[in-house]
């Protein structure tokens, strides 16, 4: 008979529970084991074999849940059809890189929204046998029309049937949900403005998904592919880009007040992939001594737009269906760099309190495992991470990690190079 583990006592300045309530000053939390044991008072008795780490002028909180990565993919700005000419060794070994970098900023779950062939399975697999990674949600192969977005994955499915069929397959190779392509992508010869399925594909899908007991996310940049996924039942919408097609132009922003009411209504969860789409370049640009003004431009105006979707998404009352998420991976959009979509959505007018339930415990209940981590609380996995300071000052102190704990394992501090 093995011996059992010994508890360990956490103490911190302050700690968040991820349920919304308000900082519990000078407490402990007590795990053991994998899992939660209990929240009590610094002045608490403990068990006599515990473990006491004093954190000092931290704050103690769920470990972060990005519901929106790809973790095969480098985020090295190659287009996705040059990194799809690697073997999947090479995809692999990004994947347990990337998945390292991302545990230790403080992510102790990840939802793979997408990769090729049986990958993200295969990547799912392997990371549970390490003893400190981040819990692995895969999607598989994302359903794509012919020629769509992420059809180099191997998911393409053209019609209804096809769809149910894929679903079952990707349902009998074991994924966690199904990702669907609704609009187009960053894939050559994708439109993110245009619509790649009906709202008959789209129910396909969903009832194909819901008769195997798995969630859907439905990649939605266009405004109308937005409103059909809503309308069909998906359960979680990504990016909400609102585009819409300019005869012989560049697409343009047009926020969607019925659409947002549909949202509303359906109780539809909205994973916004706040840094994607360009921010770490942007911070790059804005660091060099002669930046590139017309990137700056392109980026800042986009960003802007982005901002101003979520206000809009506040002021109509979204706010407690909001995930944020990364989108890691593709082009520039790095690991490890969780905190800017925190501080970007801080900037857009989120609430610190309610940005970091966006990327706790709402998270983990909109990649169905609310019952299991995302929160402080007794019986839930020991997913936990500390930063410097007090994040509900200054949400930016996220970039300031001190531990992660993880499969009752103590992971390192900070951020790799």
């Amino acid at each position: 008979m093995g011996t059992a583990p010994r508890p360990l006592a956490l103490r911190a300045a302050r700690i968040l529970t991820g349920d919304g309530e308000p900082a519990r000053p000078d407490a402990v939390v007590l795990v053991r084991g994998g899992a939660i044991e209990a929240v009590c008072a610094a002045a608490d008795p403990l068990p006599d074999d515990t473990v006491v780490l004093d954190l000092g002028d931290a704050t103690l909180l769920p470990g972060f849940v990005d519901a929106h990565a790809h973790l095969t993919l480098p985020a090295d700005r190659r287009g996705y059809e040059a990194v799809h000419e690697l073997p999947d060794p090479d995809l692999l070994a990004f994947g347990r890189a990337n998945a390292e970098r991302h545990l230790r900023c403080g992510v102790t779950t990840v939802r793979d929204n997408g990769a090729r062939g049986t990958l993200g399975v295969r990547l799912r697999d392997l990371l549970a046998g390490v003893p400190a990674a981040p819990r692995v949600l895969a999607a598989g192969r994302p359903l794509t029309p012919p020629g769509g977005h992420f059809h180099f994955c191997g998911g393409t499915a053209g019609t209804p049937a096809e769809i149910r069929d894929a679903v079952h397959r990707l349902a009998d190779e074991g994924v966690d949900h199904i990702k669907i392509i609704a609009s187009g992508g960053g894939t050559a010869g994708s439109r993110p403005e245009e619509c790649t399925y009906s709202g008959e594909h789209l129910r396909a899908a969903v009832g194909a998904a819901r008769a195997r007991g798995l969630r859907t996310a439905a990649h939605c940049r266009a405004a109308e592919s937005a409103r059909q996924a809503v309308a069909a039942g998906v359960d979680c919408l990504e990016h909400l880009d609102f585009l819409r097609p300019v005869a012989g132009g560049d697409p343009t922003v047009e926020y969607d007040a019925e659409t947002v009411r549909m949202i509303r209504d359906a109780g539809t969860y909205l994973s916004m992939t706040m840094q994607a789409g360009g921010y770490d370049t942007l911070l790059d640009q804005r660091g060099r001594p002669d930046p590139d003004e017309r990137v700056v431009a392109r980026l800042e105006r986009y960003f802007r737009d982005k901002l101003g979707v979520l206000r809009r998404l506040l002021d109509d009352g979204l706010g407690e269906r909001i995930v944020i998420s990364t989108d890691a991976g593709p082009a520039d959009t790095r690991f490890g760099r969780f905190h800017l979509g925190l501080a970007l959505a801080a900037e857009a007018g989120y609430p610190a309190a309610d940005v970091l339930r966006a990327a706790t415990s709402r998270a983990a209940e909109a990649c169905g495992l609310g019952a299991s981590t995302g929160r402080i609380t007794p019986g839930h996995a020991d997913d936990l991470e500390a930063v410097g300071g007090d994040l509900l000052a200054d949400v930016t102190r996220a970039a300031d990690v001190r531990l992660v704990l993880a499969r009752g394992t103590v992971v390192g501090t900070g951020i790799p190079a």
